[in-house]
């Protein structure tokens, strides 16, 4: 989890880490099964000042594309409506066949989204607890 949700650097930094360790996991032989990655975006709390820069979601959107053939789905959780207005933006920026592997979900959908991406029932049961907390 990104602890400073206002600081780009600090965002583009964490979303680095987790794909250096997607990457350290697969050479590892502990990865996922078919070699895609799923990244699921929380942005419960997300509000005006977070997207003061929007930098943060271009700069995201260009490190994702670097695995387009590594994602299999990104799946963002209770974005905010002021949010759609800053997907317009990043989703041009996007290889399209990137952009349509970003699913929105409410958090009333999410395990339902997630069961229905094939993840294991006991997963889906935990996701949606930590969602919760």
């Amino acid at each position: 989890q990104c602890m400073d949700r206002h600081n780009s650097t600090a965002n583009m930094l964490h979303l680095q880490n987790i794909v250096e360790k997607w990457g350290r996991l697969e050479r590892m032989g502990r990865g996922s099964v078919d070699g895609k990655w799923i990244y699921i975006f929380d942005m419960q709390g997300f509000g005006m000042l977070d997207a003061l820069d929007p930098s943060t979601g271009l700069k995201s959107c260009f490190i994702l594309q670097k695995y387009p053939e590594r994602l299999s789905r990104v799946f963002v959780v209770d974005a905010p409506r002021l949010f759609s207005g800053l997907w317009s933006i990043f989703r041009k920026a996007m290889d399209p066949v990137t952009a349509q592997k970003v699913v929105f979900v409410t958090r009333a959908e999410a395990g339902a989204s997630f069961a229905a991406h094939a993840f294991p029932p006991g997963l889906v049961a935990w996701l949606t607890c930590e969602m919760a907390d």
